[in-house]
């Protein structure tokens, strides 16, 4: 009992036609079936089937040796035709056995891929009355070859440089993109070399064969030592292949050159930093101009003698001011595109209380800020609203010398850190009942109303105990503590 397909052959006629054709003169067998391709046709008969076992039917889709027997040339093609070719070369040269591989169909018309080989059973070797054909069906394994040879060219011919070292850290393996990226010659010149003289971590990546060993991979940049002397930077993703007892056998590395990307990215760093400094001096000298703006009205405060025109010129300092003092903390903040928010009104407060003489032991403040992130579009107009507002409060919720606190509250949304919440509390004696803040002539109000509208935002007042405003507006930023 075998699974191999075996065929017990009478090849005496066969082998009486090619002693024929020798005897006629023929030497060259195989030239003579070159230039008589029909002599293979005629032969096929000759060979006389005398039985098959199971797994020949089972193989080739039939149910009966007859049927088998009845159908062989619906089984035998081209593939079939040359080994007929190749056992008469070798039954004419006296050989009694012959090995080939070919494809054949069965009954039903699949493909097979099978192995061959014909040898004549001892004591009839003058006259290949009796020879065994064995088949074996090796169509999984041509497959898997096949797939294996796909997969082993997609690697040699990969952009990627591709090398396999052994434990030792020798190469076994490199690809021809690896050939290229060092300058070797060939796969010859490459092989053996340390991996050490080709390329070594970066910075401080460690030791790539003991973090292989220990991980099982590795990922970093590599400098790459090329044959003639010169260096590039790659890429290198490794990994170390196991056995199945989980010792390490190879360790394999795929390489991308990143020489230029490196270079580039270099290149941006350096504009990048040097728009930096430009944009710090930008708002350096923004804020000085500014500033100098302020001394200016602040000098024109303390020689006015008109009370009316040192109020309004009071204001406009303010204002300024806090433009001022977003620019000023732009350029002391690693990030030129955002203002710490919560920080500045923290600035900005205290500016307002020494500008307005605020006796602290009368006026106390009570400051909930977080650390909200403003771009620089939300955080000046934001900073004026501040401004007025608690300027507001300042010169009149606390009249004749009236105790009082003064609050101001900083959040986002519990549910959306891009939604921020502003209030500004006094427990002074509240707006006057009978004005409508958003229709005063006032030019603080004027300007509050403005500027809500301007970043998209909501203010509302309560009166009950003081005043209160809040404030809510989006923040397309950072948000809170990012």
């Amino acid at each position: 009992t075998t699974s191999v397909s075996l065929w017990e052959q009478d090849c005496s006629e066969l082998k009486a036609y090619l002693d024929g054709l020798q005897a006629s003169g023929v030497t060259d067998v195989r030239a003579y079936l070159d230039e008589h391709p029909e002599a293979i046709l005629a032969a096929a008969p000759m060979i006389k089937l005398v039985r098959v076992n199971q797994p020949t039917l089972d193989m080739l889709e039939v149910e009966t040796t007859e049927e088998l027997f009845a159908n062989m040339n619906r089984l035998w093609g081209a593939g079939a035709l040359n080994n007929l070719k190749e056992e008469m070369i070798a039954i004419a040269s006296g050989r009694t056995s012959l090995h080939a591989e070919f494809e054949v169909k069965t009954l039903r018309g699949k493909a097979l891929h099978v192995m061959t080989d014909l040898t004549v059973s001892p004591g009839y070797e003058d006259t290949w009355e009796r020879a065994i054909f064995s088949v074996v069906d090796i169509t999984d394994r041509k497959a898997a070859e096949a797939e294996l040879a796909i997969k082993e060219k997609a690697i040699a011919t990969s952009i990627s440089a591709i090398a396999m070292a052994n434990m030792d850290g020798k190469l076994v393996y490199v690809n021809d993109s690896f050939l290229e990226m060092w300058g070797v010659p060939s796969r010859e010149d490459a092989l053996g070399i340390p991996t050490t003289e080709l390329w070594t971590p970066m910075g401080e990546s460690g030791q790539i064969t003991e973090e292989l060993v220990s991980s099982g991979q590795w990922l970093g940049e590599v400098e790459v030592h090329r044959r003639d002397g010169s260096q590039r930077i790659a890429q290198l993703a490794s990994n170390a292949v196991f056995d199945e007892q989980g010792q390490p056998m190879r360790l394999m590395g795929s390489f991308i050159d990143i020489t230029q990307r490196t270079a580039d990215e270099e290149r941006i760093r350096q504009a990048l930093k040097e728009k930096e400094v430009l944009l710090r001096e930008i708002h350096h000298r923004v804020k000085n101009n500014l500033q100098i703006i302020a001394s200016l009205l602040d000098l024109q405060v303390r020689r006015s003698a008109d009370e009316a025109l040192r109020t309004m010129l009071q204001e406009s300092r303010g204002r300024v001011k806090s433009m001022a003092l977003v620019h000023e903390r732009l350029y002391q903040t690693p990030d030129l595109s955002y203002v710490d928010f919560g920080d500045y009104l923290r600035g900005l407060i205290t500016f307002l209380l020494q500008s307005y003489e605020i006796n602290r032991e009368l006026v106390t403040l009570d400051l909930k800020l977080s650390s909200v992130f403003l771009n620089i579009d939300i955080a000046i107009p934001c900073g004026l609203i501040i401004n007025e507002l608690i300027s507001n409060a300042l010169k009149h919720a606390f009249p004749d010398g009236r105790a009082g606190t003064i609050s101001v509250e900083l959040v986002t949304s519990s549910s959306d850190d891009h939604q921020v919440t502003l209030i500004v509390r006094d427990n002074g004696i509240g707006f006057p009942a009978e004005m409508n803040y958003r229709e005063t002539e006032s030019l603080g109000m004027t300007v509050v109303t403005t500027l809500v509208e301007q970043i998209n935002g909501t203010i509302e007042m309560r009166n009950t105990g003081g005043t209160e405003f809040t404030l809510v507006f989006g923040n397309p930023g950072k948000g809170i503590g990012e």
